[in-house]
């Protein structure tokens, strides 16, 4: 959800050519962030526990994390 705010304000920005909406999809990053880290990302390790911290661990936070190679 909060990829998809970013990604319209950004498209915004591009479509109509301005640097104001760039900005402000730097500083909703920011707030997003802020939040995510701050309250969300807490409340969720509280609730789910080690099942949340294993998933934390397996994906990226904004970017999927790429497919690690097996131990040989």
């Amino acid at each position: 959800m909060y990829l998809g705010v970013l990604t319209v304000v950004l498209g915004w920005a591009a479509f109509f050519q301005t640097a104001t909406l760039a900005l402000y999809a730097v500083f909703l990053f920011g707030c997003f962030h802020t939040f995510i880290r701050l309250y969300e990302e807490p409340f969720l390790t509280r609730e789910f526990g080690n099942e949340y911290s294993e998933y934390t661990a397996a994906v990226g936070r904004w970017l999927p994390k790429l497919p690690q190679e097996p131990a040989a």
